[in-house]
C-alpha cells in the first residue's frame, strides 16, 4: 500500500499493488482517528495495481491511521498520516499600559474569534510571565496533542514541522516522521471483530481501592481467603482539630478479593481489619496501588535550554557529552540559574570556598547539608506500605528492610559471620577479603550494627544515604579519614519520630495505613500590592489560569500585580475547540 498524503490538499490518494501469483481477494480500507473510525472503503484487487482517493476534508486535524485489512479481519498494512486544518482561531492580547513599574498592577484584556472575527466563546489556558531571561519553549499544544501523544520515541524540534516557512517540505518532513515513529495505539483485532473486547475496568466513579485477604505460611506462600469479612475505617483530622470518619464493611470473593470506591479529599487515615465470624484473624491485607514507575534519569540533550533573548547557551562542542555530563562545573555552568541576569546583580557576591576547621554549635547546618548531598532518600512509612502490597515481609528487621528497599544493599556471609555490603564494595587489604560496610547514624549519632538490628521500624521517620568521603570521614567513630574511608562505604542516616509521635503497629488482623483522596483545588497565588507592602518579589510566572472564560463577546479581562523587577511580559494562551480548532497565542509584550 502507498499512500499520498501531499499532491493533494483535499485527498488522500492510495495504491494498492500485489504480485501475479496473489489471489485476488476483497480488500477494505479504514481510516483511523481518535480510536474512531471515520472513513471506510472496499476494493476488490483484480489486477496488479489499483488507485483511488479518500476525501480528507472531513478528517480532524492531528494524527490518522489508514489500514489495510482483508476478509478475515487481518491487517496487511498500515500506515500514519498527518492532517491539519489551515483555520486556526485568532487570540490577541491588550493591556491597558505600555510599560508597568515595579509592583503596580496590571489590566489585560484577551480576545478570541475566528478568521472572520465572529467572537468564538471557549475556554483558554493562560500564562504570563517575566520575559527577561524567558526560557524558550516551541512545544504548544498543537505539537504536543495533536502530534507527539500519538507517535513514540524522543523528537527533537517538534515545532518545526509546524512553523510555516516552507509548507511543502516541512510536511514531507512530517510524513517521514510518521512512517519512521508512527506506532499503534489500537488492537486491530478487537476493533474488526477477529478477537473478543474483555471489559476489565468500569468507568470510574470515584477512587477505587481494591486489595485481597490472603494467609501467608512460613515459606511466605500466599493462600487467599474467601468471605472474610473487612471492616473499613477512614478518619480525616482538620484543621481545626475536628474531622470526620466512617465505617464500611465488605465480603471478599472466592479470590480474597474485595473493593470499594470513594470520594474524598487530602489524606485520611485508613485502618482495615480482617474478620470471620466477628473475630479479628491474622489475615495479611495487601492493596493493589504499587504501581509507580522507576526514576528516569534526564539525558544531557533533555536538559539543553535556550533563552529568548540570547537563543541556545551552548557547550563547547569539542566535548563528548558523556565528558559534559560527568563535569559537574559544565553543568552547573549550562543549567544553573543566572539570578544576576533578573536586575538584581548588584546584591549578588559571589563567594571562594572556604573550609571550616571550628566545631560548630549546632548540627542545623550538618543536617541540611547530610541531606542535600545524599543520593537517596526514603519515607519509611510508604516504603513499609510498598513492601507490604507487594507481598514482602520483613517483620521487625531493619536490614531485611533496607535489602529490600534499596539493591545497593546487599547481605552475605563471610567468616561465619552476616555482612551488610554497599554496591559490592571491599576493602583494599590485599592479605584478606573485607568487605566495606555502612556506617549507620541514628538522630545524628553514630551506632553499631547490632543497635540498628533491634530498633523499631515504627519509630523510623526517614532514611538518607550518603556515600560522599568527606560526610564519612566526619561521622566516623574517632579515627582518621583515611582508615574511615576504607572500613565504610557509605552513610545510613537514620531520622525517628520523637518519642511521643511513633505510631502504634496494628493489632492481630489490622492493617494501618493512608488513603490519598483528590488533591484540593487552589488558586494560582498572586500578591495584592494594594493592601501589602511592597517586599522583593522576583516571581517569574506572574498570572497563570488554566481556564479562562471569555464573555459572549470573546473577551476575558483578567489583572494581577507586577514583581519588583519585570519590563516586558512573556504571554502564552492556548486553547481547542469541542470541533478540534486550536488556537495559540505566544509573544512578548
Amino acid at each position: 500500500m502507498e499512500v499520498d498524503n501531499l499532491s493533494n490538499p483535499d485527498s488522500i490518494g492510495i495504491t494498492l499493488r500485489k504480485n501475479g501469483d496473489t489471489p485476488s481477494e476483497m480488500l477494505g480500507v479504514a481510516v483511523i482517528n481518535g480510536g474512531e473510525m471515520l472513513n471506510d472503503c472496499f476494493a476488490g484487487i483484480e489486477k496488479e495495481e489499483i488507485n483511488f482517493k479518500i476525501d480528507k476534508t472531513q478528517l480532524p486535524s492531528g494524527v490518522s491511521q489508514i489500514v489495510l485489512f482483508n476478509s478475515k479481519g487481518e491487517i496487511l498494512c498500515d500506515r500514519l498520516i498527518f492532517t491539519g486544518k489551515k483555520e486556526f482561531l485568532n487570540i490577541t492580547v491588550k493591556t491597558d499600559k505600555p510599560t508597568y513599574r515595579p509592583y503596580e498592577k496590571v489590566d489585560m484584556e484577551i480576545s478570541v474569534a475566528n478568521r472572520n472575527a465572529n467572537p468564538a466563546q471557549t475556554t483558554f489556558s493562560l500564562s504570563v510571565r517575566d520575559g527577561t531571561n524567558e526560557v524558550e519553549r516551541k512545544n504548544n499544544i498543537l505539537t504536543d496533542l495533536l502530534l507527539m501523544s500519538e507517535i513514540k520515541g524522543y523528537v527533537r524540534n517538534p515545532s518545526y514541522y509546524f512553523e510555516g516557512k516552507n509548507d511543502t517540505v516541512e510536511m514531507s518532513h512530517l510524513d517521514l516522521l510518521l512512517m519512521v515513529q508512527g506506532w499503534r495505539r489500537y488492537s486491530w483485532k478487537q476493533m474488526a471483530g477477529v478477537e473478543n473486547f474483555e471489559l476489565k475496568y468500569l468507568p470510574e466513579q470515584g477512587i477505587e481501592t481494591h486489595g485481597k485477604v490472603v494467609n501467608v505460611n512460613f515459606r511466605g506462600k500466599q493462600a487467599p481467603k474467601p468471605n472474610v469479612d473487612v471492616v473499613l475505617l477512614l478518619k480525616n483530622k482538620g484543621e481545626d482539630g475536628t474531622g470526620d470518619s466512617f465505617i464500611d464493611t465488605f465480603v471478599t470473593d472466592n479470590d480474597g478479593r474485595f473493593s470499594f470506591v470513594s470520594d474524598v479529599s487530602c489524606r485520611w487515615s485508613m485502618i482495615l481489619t480482617a474478620k470471620e465470624k466477628g473475630k479479628p484473624k491474622s489475615y495479611s491485607i495487601l492493596l493493589d496501588r504499587v504501581f509507580n514507575p522507576d526514576p528516569k534519569r534526564y539525558r544531557y540533550a533533555d536538559l539543553q535550554i535556550s533563552i529568548a533573548e540570547n537563543k541556545t547557551e551552548q557547550i563547547n562542542d569539542d566535548k563528548t557529552q558523556d565528558e559534559l555530563e560527568d563535569n559537574s562545573d559544565s553543568s552547573f555552568i549550562a543549567y544553573s540559574d543566572s539570578i544576576a541576569k533578573l536586575g538584581i546583580d548588584k546584591k549578588v557576591h559571589p563567594l571562594s570556598e572556604v573550609t571550616i576547621k571550628a566545631k560548630r554549635n549546632t548540627n542545623a547546618q550538618d543536617i541540611f547539608q547530610n541531606r542535600s548531598t545524599s543520593i537517596a532518600y526514603y519515607d519509611v512509612a510508604s516504603e513499609l506500605d510498598n513492601m507490604y502490597d507487594r507481598g514482602k515481609f520483613v517483620g521487625k528487621d531493619f536490614i531485611e528492610m533496607l535489602v529490600n528497599m534499596n539493591k545497593d544493599f546487599s547481605k552475605s556471609y563471610l567468616y561465619n559471620l552476616e555482612w551488610l555490603l554497599y554496591k559490592n564494595k571491599y576493602r583494599k587489604d590485599p592479605k584478606i577479603t573485607i568487605p566495606k560496610v555502612p556506617l549507620f547514624v541514628i538522630d545524628y549519632n553514630p551506632n553499631n550494627y547490632q543497635d540498628v538490628r533491634t530498633i523499631n521500624l515504627n519509630a523510623i521517620k526517614s532514611i538518607y544515604v550518603n556515600e560522599h568521603e568527606s560526610v564519612i570521614c566526619q561521622w566516623a567513630p574517632q579515627i582518621s579519614c583515611e582508615l574511615a574511608c576504607d572500613i565504610f562505604a557509605c552513610v545510613v542516616f537514620i531520622e525517628t519520630y520523637p518519642e511521643g509521635q511513633i505510631p502504634v503497629e496494628g493489632a492481630k488482623g489490622v492493617r494501618k495505613t493512608w488513603l490519598e483522596g483528590y488533591s484540593p483545588a487552589r488558586e494560582f497565588y498572586s500578591p495584592n500590592y494594594s493592601e501589602l507592602p511592597p517586599d522583593p518579589d522576583f516571581r517569574r510566572t506572574l498570572y497563570w489560569n488554566p481556564m479562562v472564560t471569555p464573555d459572549e463577546n470573546g473577551k476575558a479581562k483578567i489583572n494581577f500585580y507586577n514583581n519588583s523587577s519585570c519590563t516586558n511580559f512573556s504571554i502564552s494562551a492556548e486553547t481547542v475547540t469541542l470541533n478540534g480548532m486550536i488556537g495559540i497565542y505566544k509573544d512578548g509584550i
